[in-house]
C-alpha cells in the first residue's frame, strides 16, 4: 500500500473504509499537495476556505492575536487531521487563525466539489464529517470555556479534568509537553510549572513525567464550578 494511503487511513474521516475503496479513492481524488518548512505560515486569518485541507505528514499550530497583537496559540496539531473542516461549508467560510507549521509539513487538499461528490457517493464518508465537524465545535467551545476562567489554576483543572473525561483513566497522560500547555494558556511555561507543585502541595494532583495522577477529583472541579 501507497505509505500515503496508509497515512490517510488513520483519519476518522475514513473510519470504515475498507482498503479497496480507499485506494479508489486515493486514485480519484486528486489530491494537491503542498509542503512547508517551519515556522511558515499555511493559511492566514481571514482567508476564505474553500478546499477541504488534510495534514498529512508533520505537526502544526494554530494562533490568534490578543488585545495587546501578542500572538496567543489556540491549538498544536499533529499529523494526520483534517484542518478546519468546519469552514469548508459555512457561509461566512473566512478561516479565524493563522495556521502555521511547527515542524516540516506535508498537506494535501481537495477540492469542495469534490468532497460533496465524494460524501454523496460514500455515505459513510459524510457521517464521518460531520461527526468531525461536530468534535471540532466541541472542542471551540471548550476553548470558549476555558477563556473564561480567571486562573491559571482553574485553567489547569479544566485542562487534565477534560482529558480524563476522554481517556477514561487515572493517571491522565499528558498529550503535549508542558511548553505546548502554556502556550494554549498564554502562560509562560515556568508559570504553569509553578502552579502545578501548588496543586502538588496540596494534594489535588501528582505529577510523573507525562502523567498526571488526579487525587482530588472533587476538590479540582471546585475550582471553575
Amino acid at each position: 500500500m501507497h505509505p500515503d494511503i496508509l497515512q490517510i487511513s488513520k483519519l476518522s474521516l475514513f473510519s470504515g473504509i475498507d482498503t479497496g475503496e480507499l485506494m479508489d479513492i486515493f486514485e480519484e481524488s486528486r489530491f494537491i499537495y503542498s509542503s512547508y518548512e517551519p515556522g511558515r505560515i499555511i493559511k492566514f486569518r481571514g482567508e476564505k476556505i474553500e478546499d477541504l485541507m488534510i495534514l498529512l505528514y508533520g505537526d502544526v499550530k494554530t494562533e490568534m492575536g490578543d488585545f495587546n497583537g501578542k500572538a496567543v496559540q489556540v491549538e498544536k496539531i499533529h499529523a494526520p487531521f483534517i484542518l478546519a473542516s468546519g469552514f469548508l461549508f459555512a457561509e461566512n467560510n473566512m478561516l479565524p487563525v493563522d495556521i502555521t507549521a511547527a515542524s516540516k509539513a506535508t498537506l494535501i487538499s481537495m477540492k469542495k466539489q469534490r468532497v460533496t461528490e465524494m460524501c454523496i457517493k460514500h455515505k459513510k464518508i459524510l457521517d464521518n464529517l460531520l461527526t468531525d465537524i461536530g468534535n471540532r465545535i466541541e472542542f471551540l467551545s471548550e476553548k470558549l470555556w476555558l477563556s473564561t476562567l480567571k486562573s491559571l489554576k482553574e485553567k489547569f483543572c479544566f485542562y487534565i479534568l477534560r482529558l480524563y473525561n476522554q481517556q477514561k483513566t487515572n493517571p491522565v497522560i499528558l498529550n503535549d509537553t508542558l511548553e505546548e500547555i502554556s502556550a494554549v494558556m498564554g502562560v509562560a511555561r515556568p508559570s504553569l510549572s509553578r502552579v502545578i507543585i501548588e496543586m502538588e502541595e496540596e494534594g489535588l494532583l501528582k505529577k510523573s513525567n507525562n502523567s498526571i495522577f488526579i487525587l482530588d477529583k472533587d476538590k479540582m472541579n471546585f475550582y471553575f464550578q
